[in-house]
């Protein structure tokens, strides 16, 4: 039996790396925008209750895409970024979501 070589994807890890900083800034942005809130004290008691409940969610599904990946045997980097993507999607729509002004 031949064996398969991956062929190498220079751009994997750039876009792995890309992946990462939306994460970190739409981090940032939701934490930013939540402890405003919570300092005014403007934040609504489901605001409250989400930033608790929200990440066992998304860290399970992290897991899950992750592991899925790892058993259909992608490259490393694949697996990497499926654990990165749920974990970026609640990022990104949170800080969009608390980014926005009322009556827009």
């Amino acid at each position: 039996m031949a064996s398969r070589r991956a062929a190498f994807d220079p751009f994997a890890l750039a876009r792995l790396a890309f992946q990462q900083q939306q994460l970190m800034m739409s981090s940032f942005q939701t934490i930013w925008w939540r402890s405003a809130r919570a300092m005014a004290g403007t934040m609504s008691p489901a605001e409250f209750t989400g930033m608790v409940s929200e990440k066992p969610l998304a860290f399970a599904k992290s897991v899950q895409k992750a592991t899925s990946a790892a058993m259909r045997n992608k490259p490393a980097l694949e697996v990497a970024r499926q654990a990165i993507l749920p974990l970026e999607q609640k990022a990104s729509s949170n800080a969009k979501r608390l980014g926005r002004r009322k009556g827009r």
